[in-house]
């Protein structure tokens, strides 16, 4: 699962692809330019492997902003993450659409009350961090 929140609004795209590589990682990125527009994007990522591919194009206006290596915590979408597993690691899923249903269910909360991803992406540092940039921009 893909997935890209902004910290200060809760607004979070999501996407179930089959595999992490470049070219789902590609894929996601034009389904994340085509929810969100044209304007200018940045996009923390870490530093697995796929999202250093040479495989990857990445969209108009869109800018890969790499977190230290062994970082993970720091990306404010891991913590969707960790929210998930600790809502769906002890259920055992047979077919697998059951856990896609699952996951769709867990996701859902988070479309239809996006401030409900707040607690959870909100960093204080990253919200400043976004504030200052944005006024900086004005």
């Amino acid at each position: 699962m893909y997935a890209a929140v902004e910290p200060t609004t809760g607004t979070g795209v999501f996407l179930l692809l089959p595999s992490v590589d470049g070219p789902c990682l590609e894929l996601f990125l034009r389904h994340l330019r085509h929810e969100l527009g044209t304007g200018p994007l940045g996009i923390v990522l870490d530093s697995s492997g796929s999202h250093h591919s040479s495989e990857v194009s990445w969209p108009a206006n869109m800018h890969p902003l790499y977190l230290p290596r062994y970082s993970r915590e720091l990306n404010p979408a891991e913590q969707v993450f960790r929210h998930i597993r600790k809502r769906l690691s002890k259920t055992v899923f047979t077919p697998l659409d059951a856990l896609q249903n699952a996951l769709i269910d867990e996701l859902q909360q988070f479309w239809e009350h996006p401030s409900a991803l707040l607690p959870l992406t909100g960093y204080p540092w990253w919200v400043e961090a976004l504030e200052n940039t944005i006024s900086s921009l004005s």
